[in-house]
């Protein structure tokens, strides 16, 4: 049963008055657009305007203004449709051609980028960053029991990943005592890839070596010793060493070997 206006309490007064001024806007917008209307309808009359052909025109006029509206929605889900496709086109190549990674530089003067050397335990030197240079100094090779004597200079500070990189870049220069080097990218103790034999020369030389022109090479443990195998360019990888022991230099090689600005693009 409908409730009367003075069965309202107090608390209800508010939003009953609030009401009612609306119900009161929205029947004196209806007035004014009744009175407007036959405003016009007898402005028509007077100009000899029946209201037959006042309802064709209303209707034309609505069937216009619905095309129009239809049109603008076309218009704006084509721009849609065209801005969408560009996106995803664009989305795509991106996913198939994603820009190239930064560029991994060593100028050896970065103590975050720690490089240190390792030699064999019969062999005699030092390899250490020096001077804004990687320098490797020979004294004495000494084979171990199989053969084999090494000296190297390794950093672990690489990136996760060399998956888009394409080519390693160095100077190198020698006094002649250590004809030979290489560098190696490693992951672990049982895979890594060799790059080409680098000519340690007297004078500063820049070098590049493609990735695809490194050797891939693992082992089934640490003792194993090394196959080269098919495996494609380095991705995962944990250290990178410039090696010029066994079986670059003889065991009666002496000498100081010296890198600069090492890049990886």
């Amino acid at each position: 049963m409908p409730r009367r206006y003075d069965d309202l309490t107090p608390e209800e007064l508010p939003e009953v008055l609030r009401e009612a001024v609306r119900r009161q806007e929205v029947d004196e917008r209806e007035r004014e657009v009744r009175q407007d209307r036959e405003s016009y309808a007898q402005a028509a009359e007077e100009l000899g305007i029946s209201r037959t052909q006042l309802e064709r025109a209303a209707a034309d006029t609505h069937a216009a203004t619905v095309a129009r509206i239809r049109r603008g929605r076309r218009i704006r889900n084509t721009v849609a449709g065209a801005v969408a496709a560009v996106l995803l086109a664009a989305g795509a190549y991106r996913v198939a051609n994603p820009p190239p990674p930064d560029p991994v530089t060593y100028t050896f003067q970065n103590d975050a980028q720690v490089w240190s050397g390792d030699f064999n335990g019969r062999s005699t030197g030092s390899a250490r960053q020096e001077g804004g240079r990687g320098v490797i100094v020979v004294e004495r090779f000494v084979a171990e029991d199989d053969g084999r004597y090494w000296a190297n200079l390794n950093t672990a500070s690489v990136p996760a990943s060399l998956d888009g990189h394409e080519t390693v870049t160095l100077r190198i220069r020698g006094d002649g005592g250590l004809g030979n080097a290489r560098v190696f990218i490693e992951n672990g103790p049982t895979e890594r890839w060799r790059s080409p034999d680098i000519p340690v020369e007297t004078e500063w030389h820049t070098l590049t070596f493609r990735l695809d022109q490194f050797e891939h090479q693992t082992r089934a443990d640490s003792r194993s010793p090394w196959r080269t195998t098919r495996g494609g360019e380095p991705g995962t990888v944990t250290g990178i060493s410039l090696k010029v022991g066994h079986p670059f230099n003889p065991t009666n090689a002496r000498g100081r070997v010296e890198v600069d600005d090492l890049r990886i693009e």
